[in-house]
Order: structure tokens, then C-alpha cells, then sequence
């Protein structure tokens, strides 16, 4: 919709909207080329819910010290999985997306299992 009167003023300047149309669909290629599996607001989300995560869990494994050793080690490995995940999204690399996404769901299945375990 927007397209329309953009193409109205371009017109209106004297700009070329064929080339101008072309030029912005070779940037729209070149944004979807260089999203590999996440995209930037994704990478964004995925780090601030990890970071929360890792506060709320740091406060639970100082409070669950000395009393429950399996929520403290369970607590601890999903810190680790969640720092290894936001890591891999700020490097920025298609394989380490990939390992991202694959410690995301590992990151869930252990999340589930240890609420199953207790």
C-alpha cells in the first residue's frame, strides 16, 4: 500500500521507480540471505530471556545451596546451557546458530525433565 505513494513521489522527483523498485528487492534478497535461522529480534529475545534466566537461577541456587543438591546441579546445567546458547547467537555464525537452536531444545527438554523429576 505504502509502495504506491512512494512510487507517487519518487515519479514526482524524477527518480526512476523501476530501478528504485529493483533496488530495494535486491536488499530485501540480501536481508533474508543473511538471516540464516534467527533473526535479529529474535537473537535480541532469546539473549534477554537467557539473561533473566540466569539471574532467577543464580538466586535459586544461593538460596537451594545446602539444602537440595539435585535443584542446585539442574539449575547450574541450564545456566550453562543458556550462557552456550547466547554465546552462539552473538557470534553471529550459521553454525553456531545451529548449535543455538539445537541447545535451545535441549535447553527445554531438560527444563521439562528436571520438572518432571522433581
Amino acid at each position: 500500500m505504502f509502495d504506491f505513494f512512494r512510487d507517487i513521489v519518487l515519479e514526482n522527483k524524477g527518480i526512476d521507480t523501476k530501478e528504485m523498485h529493483k533496488q530495494r528487492m535486491e536488499k530485501r534478497e540480501q536481508m533474508k540471505l543473511s538471516r540464516f535461522i534467527f533473526s535479529k529480534k529474535t537473537k535480541v529475545t532469546i539473549c534477554i530471556i537467557g539473561a533473566l534466566f540466569l539471574l532467577f537461577a543464580s538466586l535459586q541456587i544461593a538460596n537451594l545451596w545446602s539444602v537440595d543438591y539435585v535443584a542446585v546441579l539442574i539449575n547450574f546445567i541450564l545456566s550453562l546451557i543458556a550462557i552456550a546458547v547466547c554465546i552462539c547467537l552473538m557470534t553471529g555464525r550459521k553454525k553456531c546458530e545451529i548449535v543455538a537452536l539445537t541447545g535451545s531444545v535441549l535447553f527445554i527438554i531438560v527444563a521439562y525433565g528436571s520438572v518432571i523429576i522433581r
